[in-house]
C-alpha cells in the first residue's frame, strides 16, 4: 500500500466537512472494528482511525488560515497510512497537502454538491465512493 492523501477540495459552503463526516461514519459502518480516536469534535472533526494494520487521519476543517498544517503534522507524527482532508481549490490549504508529496500520494476528489439534490443523500453517496477507494488503496492496487 503507498500512503496517500485523498484531498476533498472545493469552495467554501459546499459541504466538504459533512461528506468527511460522513466517510467517517462510513468507515465505522463498513469497518465495524475499527477504532476512531476523536481528537476534535464539533462543526468540524479531527479523527485518527486504526483499521488493522493501516492508520487513517481526517481532518474536515480546511479553511485558510485554519488547523489543516497542524492536523498534517499529528498525522505525519502519528505515521498514518492514509490521510482524508479538506481544502480549498487554491492556496496554503492546497500548498500544505501538495508537500507532502512524494511521501504521499495525493488524490483530488470533489464531494458532490448540488442546490437541488439532498444533501444527506448525496454525502451518502460520495461517502460510500470513498470506502471503495479506500479499500483499493488499502489493498494496494490504486
Amino acid at each position: 500500500m503507498k500512503k496517500t492523501v485523498i484531498a476533498i477540495w472545493g469552495h467554501s459552503a459546499q459541504g466538504k466537512s459533512s461528506s468527511i463526516k460522513e466517510i467517517v461514519n462510513a468507515i465505522s459502518f463498513h469497518y465495524p472494528r475499527s477504532v476512531i480516536d476523536t481528537r476534535i469534535s464539533g462543526n468540524d472533526i479531527q479523527v485518527i482511525i486504526q483499521l488493522d494494520k493501516v492508520k487513517i487521519g481526517v481532518e474536515s476543517q480546511g479553511d485558510p488560515g485554519g488547523r489543516l498544517q497542524r492536523s498534517l503534522d499529528l498525522f505525519l507524527q502519528e505515521n498514518c497510512d492514509i490521510i482524508i482532508c479538506a481544502t480549498r481549490t487554491r492556496g496554503d490549504t492546497v500548498t500544505s497537502v501538495e508537500g507532502l508529496f512524494p511521501a504521499y500520494e495525493v488524490v483530488w476528489a470533489s464531494n458532490y454538491f448540488s442546490r437541488e439534490k439532498n444533501i444527506d443523500q448525496s454525502n451518502r453517496i460520495f461517502s460510500n465512493h470513498i470506502i471503495l477507494l479506500l479499500e483499493e488503496i488499502i489493498a494496494g492496487r490504486y
